[in-house]
């Protein structure tokens, strides 16, 4: 987190609007930057069909956009995180999928959402694949954001446990 307490925090849909790859300081504002495996591709001028694993695919997004922590979302393979020196991999909530438009946008609110109450990273990057998964459940992306009840429902119906304070 900058000194300010707060986080810049990029969440990349479509490529980040672009289909072209980034300038190294495209990012400099960004604490967390939080793409899909292919969004990352991009991003870095990659081939996006390129087969690399995602701790080196964050690794590169690491060095190249001088980020700290770098979070890539995998789908139904959870998220890939390098923080600092340390990756870490955090996996996705097994559940039936209905429908995937949104799931991306749903992990991101979850792992801000955990961020901004305080929790760590580890933490918030599991929130968010809770947050993924509750909305891979619901058919269109819209209704497949939860509200809080929602997802206290979804949490106790696959017995998961959450820090108090984040439902």
């Amino acid at each position: 987190m900058r000194e300010t307490g707060q986080f810049p925090l990029l969440r990349c849909f479509g490529g980040c609007a672009t289909s072209e790859p980034l300038a190294a300081d495209a990012l400099d504002a960004v604490d967390i930057l939080v793409p899909n495996e292919t969004e990352a591709k991009v991003l870095l001028g990659m081939d996006p069909t390129a087969s690399i694993p995602v701790d080196e695919l964050a690794s590169r997004c690491q060095r190249r956009f001088n980020l700290e922590k770098p979070v890539i979302t995998s789908g139904e393979r959870g998220a890939a995180v390098a923080d600092g020196d340390r990756f870490y991999r955090v996996p996705a909530i097994s559940v039936e999928v209905v429908d995937t438009p949104g799931a991306g946008d749903a992990f991101t609110a979850g792992l801000a959402v955990a961020l901004l109450r305080g929790q760590p990273l580890a933490e918030a990057v599991r929130f968010g694949c809770i947050t993924g998964g509750y909305a891979v459940t619901i058919r269109e992306s819209i209704p497949a954001f939860p509200t809080s009840e929602q997802l206290a429902q979804f949490i106790a119906e696959h017995r998961l446990s959450v820090p108090n304070g984040l439902v």
